[in-house]
C-alpha cells in the first residue's frame, strides 16, 4: 500500500472532482511533487475559470462560483482532464474501462480489483446520491472498496452482486461509466 496521503478538499467546496484527478495521477506517478501537484491545482482552477469567460460551457453550473460549490459532472471532468492535465502530465493518460453501463457486477469487480492492483494505475469512480462524490480507489479487498479519498470517505462495504457502496446503512451506487483510470505510460 501506498505511504502517500491524499490531499484533502476544503469543507465548503465540492472540488472531489478535481482532487480525484490529482490524486489518481499521484498514484499513478509516485514522482509527482507537492510542487507539482499545487502548480496543477491553480493551473486547473484557471482552465476552469478561463472556460466561463465566453459564457456557461454546456454541461457546466451556470457560473464559476457554483462550480466551485457544486462540483463537476462527468463531461466536465473529461474536459478538464483533456484540456489541462493531459498537457500538464503528459506521461499520465486517461482510459474509461466501462463506456457503457451494461455489465454485470461480478465481471465489474472482477475486473476492478485487477486494475487496483496494477503499479502505475489508479482508479476514479463516480457515484450517485446521496453520497454523489468522486473518489480514488486504493484496494478491493474481498467485501470492501478502501478509498483514497479526498474527503472523509476511506473504507466502504460492496457486493460483487451490485454496483452498491455502503457506509454506516447509507447506500450509493458506483456508475460504470463513471470509472476512470489513470495510468502512468512507459
Amino acid at each position: 500500500m501506498s505511504p502517500l496521503s491524499p490531499y484533502k478538499q476544503g469543507s465548503l467546496d465540492s472540488l472531489c472532482g478535481l482532487y480525484a484527478l490529482i490524486n489518481a495521477s499521484r498514484l499513478a506517478d509516485p514522482s509527482l511533487t507537492e510542487e507539482d501537484c499545487q502548480s496543477a491545482f491553480e493551473g486547473a482552477l484557471r482552465c476552469l475559470n478561463d472556460k466561463y469567460q465566453d459564457g456557461c460551457p454546456k454541461g457546466f453550473p451556470e457560473d464559476f462560483p457554483r462550480l466551485l460549490c457544486y462540483g463537476l459532472k462527468r463531461s466536465p471532468l473529461l474536459s478538464l482532464h483533456k484540456e489541462f492535465f493531459k498537457n500538464e502530465w503528459p506521461q499520465i493518460s486517461l482510459v474509461k474501462p466501462f463506456p457503457l453501463n451494461k455489465i454485470a457486477p461480478k465481471i465489474f469487480w472482477s475486473r476492478m480489483k485487477q486494475e487496483a492492483i496494477t503499479k502505475g494505475r489508479a482508479l476514479i469512480i463516480g457515484t450517485t446520491d446521496p453520497m454523489n462524490h468522486w473518489s480514488v480507489v486504493r484496494e478491493i479487498p474481498n467485501e470492501k472498496i478502501v478509498l483514497f479519498d479526498s474527503y472523509r470517505y476511506k473504507t466502504l462495504e460492496r457486493s460483487d452482486s451490485d454496483f452498491s457502496l455502503t457506509e454506516k446503512g447509507v447506500s450509493s451506487d458506483i456508475v460504470p461509466r463513471y470509472v476512470f483510470l489513470l495510468k502512468k505510460e512507459k
